[in-house]
């Protein structure tokens, strides 16, 4: 007769075989299960899917940057704004386009010299972003980069970006990797196509300005409809389901955390929080932008001892047990404003 003993955790099996008549251990082991995730170089999670996710985003944008270059090169063919010879095309790209790009601005151009600018400008046509907010705050490092470059080429007393590179000695002055916006590049065909449609009304028509800069150089994909990815609400038929971010959504998450939050005590009980502590954890949540556990226990008058089963793991002062769903700053905004109780109607 054996005996087989198991200690089962979350990410592990132990097991043991015993024989009591002996009072021995016949064998143990312990199996461990693979991770559902990856870790990146500073050991934090990172979904399986993430490498292929982004192996096929950057396919996605690689072909349809050759497809609009494809095109753009096609459709100056057909205007006569570059040579149809290999040879020729060949010579042609050798030519420096900066150059180009700021004799552009005062001097005529060669019809072929001016597919060639036109061509230039759409390998490179700068960051746009498609985020809705029209706040200017974003401090990221494209935005950085380009905001000193435009400081750069200002104070240069440069009309374009690329009359600011045409300047530049390559050999001292890098060109490439610098960061740029959108509006560089749109603000300088402007130019371009303005000084030079001078010389060729009858090609450089009002039409083929509209097909080449609104329909191919800067033309900007939109944004997939995230209706249909939306789900039907569990609790409400007939209803989609309500957004993250909304604020009931938000209220429903904190007050979930609230009824989940148990004290345990030093001999090892643990009890939920009374309806009077649920008051005063809810009106601090409310009151102060940041709460941590420490203050918790000082409004509850607990001892040091005393515990959340939510601070439970690694030490952090820092840590609030709300901080996961990012809720403590917005409730204190809304209830230092004209909020009542700091929960909005449904009609604010």
């Amino acid at each position: 007769m054996y005996t087989l003993g198991l200690d089962i955790g979350s990410n592990s099996i132990g097991w043991a075989i015993l024989n009591p008549e002996e009072k021995k251990v016949i064998n143990a082991g312990v199996r461990v299960f693979q991770e559902g995730v990856d870790r990146d170089t500073k050991g934090a999670e990172v979904s399986k899917n993430a490498a292929r996710r982004a192996a096929r985003s950057a396919r996605r944008t690689r072909k349809r940057r050759n497809y609009r270059k494809d095109k753009l090169f096609r459709l100056l063919v057909r205007n006569g704004l570059l040579p149809q010879d290999p040879l020729q095309q060949q010579a042609l790209f050798q030519k420096d386009p900066y150059y180009l790009r700021a004799k552009g601005l005062d001097e005529q151009l060669e019809p072929y010299e001016i597919g060639r600018v036109l061509y230039h400008l759409s390998q490179r046509r700068g960051f746009w972003s498609n985020r809705k907010s029209e706040k200017k705050k974003e401090e990221g490092v494209v935005i950085k980069g380009a905001a000193a470059l435009q400081k750069q080429i200002e104070e240069s007393d440069c009309r374009t970006l690329g009359e600011y590179f045409a300047r530049q000695n390559p050999h001292e002055n890098r060109i490439r990797g610098h960061y740029t916006f959108r509006s560089m590049y749109e603000d300088e065909f402007e130019k371009i196509w303005q000084t030079q449609s001078g010389f060729y009304q009858d090609v450089l028509t009002d039409s083929l300005k509209e097909e080449i800069k609104d329909r191919t150089i800067f033309y900007q994909r939109p944004l997939k409809p995230t209706e249909e990815l939306i789900g039907d609400c569990e609790l409400e038929p007939g209803e989609k389901r309500c957004p993250r971010a909304d604020w009931f959504a938000r209220r429903f998450r904190i007050l979930q955390t609230l009824n989940n939050l148990e004290i345990h005590n030093p001999d090892g009980t643990e009890t939920k929080l009374n309806e009077d502590q649920r008051k005063i954890v809810l009106q601090e949540l409310l009151s102060s932008k940041e709460v941590k556990f420490d203050t918790l226990r000082k409004k509850l008058n607990l001892l040091e001892t005393q515990t959340f089963n939510a601070e439970e793991g690694p030490k952090d002062k820092k840590r609030s047990p709300f901080r996961e769903t990012n809720l403590t700053p917005i409730s204190a905004r809304f209830s230092a404003k004209k909020h009542l109780n700091g929960w909005p109607s449904r009609t604010s």
